[in-house]
């Protein structure tokens, strides 16, 4: 299933959200990181915010700009902080609010 995870998640305290085949989604540290077995991408909360993708070979997190909203395939996925996954993911066929770019 495609997840679409929002331009500017909200931040919060270190938790596990969900689990998946080959991949988790967590906060610790000051970051939300999502990750299927394909794709890794980092919220830094800190230093201005922003999305980033993590080259698994290389393990460097490349900015993807102001505004980006990353999507995840993810299969097998079991939601462990339900509110939390809501606050930081949308549906694409639903108006979005205005985000400051």
């Amino acid at each position: 299933m495609t997840h679409y995870f929002k331009a500017q998640p909200p931040s919060a305290a270190d938790k596990q959200i969900y689990t998946a085949s080959g991949g988790s989604g967590q906060v610790n540290a000051d970051e939300l990181m999502v990750s299927s077995p394909n794709h890794t991408f980092i919220y830094k909360f800190s230093g201005g915010g922003g999305w980033y993708r993590r080259n698994q070979v290389t393990k460097q997190d490349h900015f993807l700009g102001k505004g980006a909203c990353p999507t995840l395939e993810i299969a097998d996925m079991k939601i462990l902080d339900k509110q939390y996954f809501g606050e930081i993911t949308y549906d694409p066929n639903e108006e979005m609010e205005d985000v400051e770019t």
